[in-house]
């Protein structure tokens, strides 16, 4: 018995998960963006690690989810054979949506500045509502994560190409 069925008991071709199609390709877009992105990393000479080695893995890995993703979707049928709902491919439209702008934000603002925007409104994505529950939550992990990786860790931090904020916080 395989674990990837060609066609439905009814012997018809089961249907695509629409909403993991997307999310997929949203996924795959974003990766690719995040790999332009890594090759602005200055590299020294003959070095083969160095700074652009984890965003360059961590990119390629987030192209090869969404390439995952999008074939399981149409490889294997929803679970019950039922079409997922409107509300979750609404979701997974808003994820992909809300990862490009991100990604736009961080080309034309830098990283800070798009994240205190971004991650609040992932946690109401993900159904957190109110001052406790998705902006304190959102504008802590913002900050956290940019003290860590950026000034702790030393990691480059992206500038805006638009209006670059950074050189308030040096």
């Amino acid at each position: 018995m395989s674990l990837l069925p060609s066609t439905s008991p009814a012997g018809q071709r089961p249907p695509t998960r629409i909403a993991d199609v997307i999310a997929g390709i949203g996924a795959i877009l974003i990766g690719l963006f995040f790999l332009i992105f890594a090759f602005e990393i200055d590299q020294e000479a003959g070095q083969s690690g160095g700074p652009r080695l984890v965003p360059l893995i961590a990119s390629a890995a987030l192209v090869i989810i969404g390439l995952t993703l999008t074939g399981f979707a149409f490889l294997l049928a929803p679970a019950g054979g039922k079409q997922p709902g409107a509300a979750l491919s609404a979701g997974a439209v808003l994820l992909a949506v809300g990862g490009l702008g991100y990604c736009a934000l961080i080309w034309a603002f830098g990283y800070l500045p798009a994240t205190l925007v971004a991650a609040p409104l992932g946690f109401m994505i993900f159904g957190c509502q109110g001052r406790r529950g998705a902006i304190l939550p959102g504008l802590a992990t913002a900050i956290i994560s940019y003290l860590l990786f950026f000034e702790l860790l030393g990691i480059y931090a992206p500038p805006g190409h638009l209006i670059d904020l950074s050189l308030l916080l040096t």
